[in-house]
This record gives C-alpha cells, sequence and structure tokens, in this order.
C-alpha cells in the first residue's frame, strides 16, 4: 500500500498527504465515491482513508451522499466534497457590461448577473468598481448565500496583470488605464480577489469546455477591441515573469509604429457582424476582413516561430456563437490561405473557439476562482490537526 512507504516520516505529515489524496480522488470524480472506490484510486489501506475521510468529515469539507445499493457486497456510505464548504466569484469587466457568476466548491455555476456599464461609470474606477459590487450581490443573493459569504474572486480584466496578481501593468482597455481601480475594488467589494488578464481566462476556458480539451500546447487569440493571446505550454498557463506574455497584438508589422497595437484600427465590431458580411459576400466586409486576416495571420507566424504551440484557437465575435459560425469560418480560411502563402513551413493548425465570446472570461475566471479556493480549503483541512468523528456504523 502507498501509505506503507511514508512510515519513517511524522505521523502529522502521514495524516495530510493522505487525507490531500483523498480529497483529490473525490474532486477528480464526477460522481459521488465508496470507500472501496477511494481506496483503489488513491493506494491506501481501507484503514487509512477511513482515518482521513472521519477527519475531512468533521471539517465539512466532506459530505456523505447516500447509500449506493448497487454494488455487490455490503452497501457502501458515499462520499463527496461537500460544495457548500465553500463559494467563489468569477468577474469579468468589460469594456460594455460587467458579468459575476457564483461557483461553489464542486465547481458548480450556482448564477450568473450582468450589468451594462457607460458614460460616468466607465470613466471613473469607483463607479465602475460600485458596478462590479452591486452585480456580485445580485448574483450571490441569485445564489442563496451572503454578498460577503464567497471566499475568494477571480477579477478579469483586459489589461497586463503583474506577477503579484494584484498590480495592473498596463491597462488601455480601462478607465484612466486602470489607475484606482484595485484599490476601489478594495473597498467595494466584500471578497478578497485576485486579477487576471481577460484572455488569460479565455484560454483557461477553452481547455477546459472548448477545442482543446485534450492539448497541452496551444495559444487562443481572443479578438475585439483589441487583440490578446492565452498561451498554454506544458498543460500550464504561461504568464510571463510580470504577466505580460501574450500580448500579441504590439508584435512588430509593417507600417505600424513600434508599440502601437498592430490591430488598433482594426477593431472588431461586438457582435461580429462584419466577419458574417464577409462570409455573404460582402465587397466591403470580405476587404476588410481580408486585411484583419492578413494582420493575424502575420502574429500567428510570429508566435510559431517562438513556441510552436501546433494550435491556435481564434476566439472572436461570431466564432463562437450562432448556428453555423460562417463568419468565423470565413476568418480562419482566409488566415490559413495566408498562411501557406506566406509561411508555408510553419507547423500549426487553426481552430475555432468552442466557448462563446461573449461569456469566455467568465467562465474562465470562476474556474479558476473554484480551483484556487479549492487549493486553499483542501490544504487547510488536509494539515488540520482534527480528531476523527465519533464512530458510526460501517456500510463497506
Amino acid at each position: 500500500m502507498a501509505d506503507e512507504g511514508y512510515l519513517a516520516g511524522p505521523q502529522a505529515l502521514l495524516g495530510s498527504l493522505n487525507a490531500r489524496a483523498v480529497l483529490d480522488a473525490l474532486d477528480r470524480s464526477d460522481e459521488p465515491r465508496a470507500r472501496p472506490d477511494l481506496v483503489r484510486a488513491t493506494g491506501l489501506s481501507k484503514p487509512t482513508v477511513t482515518k482521513a475521510l472521519d477527519a475531512l468529515l468533521a471539517h465539512g469539507v466532506v459530505s456523505e451522499a447516500g447509500i449506493d445499493t448497487d454494488r455487490r457486497g455490503p452497501a457502501a456510505t458515499l462520499y463527496t466534497v461537500d460544495p457548500g464548504h465553500g463559494h467563489a466569484l468569477g468577474v469579468q469587466i468589460g469594456h460594455r457590461r460587467v458579468r459575476v457568476c457564483v461557483i461553489d466548491l464542486a465547481g458548480a455555476e450556482l448564477s450568473r448577473a450582468e450589468a451594462d456599464v457607460g458614460g460616468e461609470t466607465a470613466d471613473s474606477p469607483k463607479a465602475l468598481a460600485d458596478a462590479v459590487a452591486r452585480t456580485a450581490e445580485r448574483a450571490c443573493t441569485d445564489a442563496g448565500i451572503a454578498a460577503d459569504r464567497p471566499a475568494h474572486a477571480v477579477v478579469g480584466v483586459p489589461a497586463i496583470v503583474g506577477a503579484d496578481r494584484r498590480t495592473i501593468r498596463v491597462g488601455r482597455g480601462l478607465p484612466r488605464s486602470g489607475e484606482g481601480l484595485v484599490a476601489a475594488l478594495d473597498d467595494a467589494l466584500p471578497v478578497p480577489f485576485v486579477l487576471e488578464n481577460d484572455a488569460n481566462l479565455a484560454a483557461l476556458a477553452e481547455r477546459r469546455v472548448g477545442t482543446v480539451r485534450d492539448l497541452d500546447d496551444f495559444v487562443v487569440l481572443r479578438l475585439g477591441t483589441g487583440l490578446g493571446a492565452g498561451v498554454f505550454l506544458g498543460g500550464r498557463l504561461h504568464r510571463g515573469i510580470a504577466g505580460g506574455a501574450g500580448e500579441v497584438g504590439f508584435l512588430p508589422q509593417p507600417g505600424v509604429p513600434l508599440g502601437e497595437s498592430v490591430l488598433a484600427r482594426r477593431t472588431v465590431d461586438p457582435d461580429g457582424e462584419t466577419f458574417a458580411r464577409a462570409a455573404a459576400g460582402d465587397a466591403e466586409a470580405l476587404a476588410w476582413t481580408r486585411e484583419y486576416a492578413r494582420a493575424l495571420a502575420q502574429v500567428v507566424a510570429a508566435v510559431s516561430l517562438i513556441v510552436e504551440p501546433g494550435v491556435f484557437v481564434v476566439n472572436a465575435p461570431d466564432t463562437a456563437d450562432g448556428p453555423d459560425r460562417a463568419g468565423g469560418h470565413t476568418l480562419v480560411r482566409l488566415v490559413e490561405e495566408l498562411l501557406a502563402e506566406l509561411a508555408p513551413e510553419l507547423v500549426c493548425q487553426l481552430r475555432l473557439s468552442g466557448v462563446p465570446h461573449d461569456t469566455a472570461v467568465l467562465g474562465g475566471a470562476g474556474w479558476l476562482a473554484r480551483d484556487e479556493l479549492k487549493e486553499r480549503l483542501f490544504a487547510a483541512a488536509s494539515r488540520a490537526p482534527l480528531h476523527p468523528r465519533p464512530p458510526t456504523p460501517e456500510h463497506s
């Protein structure tokens, strides 16, 4: 058994390692698991799993989920990570609206709320933070929890976020370039939070439920009022030493001043109508889309030459929404044609996003917030010096 290999270690460390192994096995499962299942999944002995479960039940992070009467032999108690043991918020601050979702510890989205922002709200960090707080309160109310119940939040922003995930290094898409926003959010939100770049969150969403769930190396290109990239290498999100990885919109290109966004004068409309009109044969829209595709192809080529991820995912309006996604297919086809012409030696494949453009950032923020909260709560539960609860009748 795996636990027999650690007999020389301190008992507290043994208990912590065993409890974490049980928690991870429960978290990886889509269904509640019985004690025999956990024994097989962890390699620990039955008494060790029983002791870990009793301590985790006493801590509250694990709960009983009924009895399995279908298996051969004695009926077995089922266990699961208690979804109500913790809640987290995913927040998206966009150019036109803010969105908030509430996630429980099991990863289920309990509610979602959004609000349009514009005018004075869009120009004032305090007003924007207040709008986020009001939207979060509505989402919490809909989820049936108090506004201060969530223990963690991830706030997605159209900005370069520092390595500390609490600093906005460059915030071109935020009021006053993000100056004062973090302080305003600290005052307005009753929940501890960290920041994350919106393209990074879109990449997390793509890997969770999109078209690259089976890949460890890929780049998600998020198109909109600018161009950003979420980079996955070796199965991990690559943020860079100071959080600036993925700012591919500023790669040098012919005819564009150094330091200026290559797509600054080619902003995608919020509904993707230009791509859709191009797909329908509108000559003006097709010419615009072709020029956009040329700039995008040069970005793809440059990134491919540096990190060669193999797969690029295009997340833009009309690329994951709608019944046929004709606009997205047109854009991808044009980029592929240009790459074949400009750099046929490159090994790269383009895919359309499997995640709707307007909710990709929020989905990524919610999942990341849950994962970070889970890590904190699991670590605390594993380390807790708890005595097992009073004995109960054995079901397995």
